[in-house]
């Protein structure tokens, strides 16, 4: 999938999906810009550098456990 290769961050996400809903504005809360959706295949996916990070309680624990922000600065996509 050229998004992979060509962002940051990719989310796999639908309209209507609360947990879809939660990690876009998170991903705005945290300014990134470089992310996209692509088609959905388990929802919510998120990718980070080309990585499947998981869906969302994966991101969530990752958060939490203070894991998400460095995988984001490895990527490129948070300062």
């Amino acid at each position: 999938m050229s998004a992979l290769s060509e962002n940051a961050i990719v989310i796999v996400a639908t309209l209507g999906c609360i947990n879809c809903t939660v990690l876009m504005r998170m991903m705005q809360r945290y300014d990134i810009k470089n992310f996209s959706d692509i088609e959905p295949v388990e929802l919510p996916a998120v990718y980070v550098g080309g990585k499947l990070v998981g869906g969302f309680n994966e991101v969530l624990v990752s958060c939490f456990k203070g894991g998400f922000i460095p995988m984001l600065e490895e990527a490129g996509a948070y300062n």
